[in-house]
């Protein structure tokens, strides 16, 4: 059995999300989707996008895990009573 190792959050590395990339990737396999002649062709993009999106949904983990308020993301913000 593979070990497993644990991580703490001093030691995570975060690495920002090039959304840019991310964009274009999508773009990308939007379109040999469009042009995909069979289902095995579209599984393959599917898992491509897959797997490449694990890392953003990873990076954004991290941060929303370790950062108790980030500027400009209202919904994290602290509401207060009157």
């Amino acid at each position: 059995m593979m070990e497993q190792k644990t991580f703490t959050f001093p030691e995570m590395e975060y690495v920002r999300p090039d959304f840019e990339e991310i964009g274009e990737k999508a773009k990308e396999l939007t379109a040999r989707v469009d042009l995909a002649k069979s289902y095995e062709e579209v599984k393959s993009c599917l898992l491509e996008m897959e797997e490449f999106s694990k890392h953003m949904r990873t990076a954004v983990t991290i941060v929303s895990s370790g950062t108790p308020w980030i500027p400009g993301m209202n919904s994290m913000k602290k509401k207060t009573h009157t």
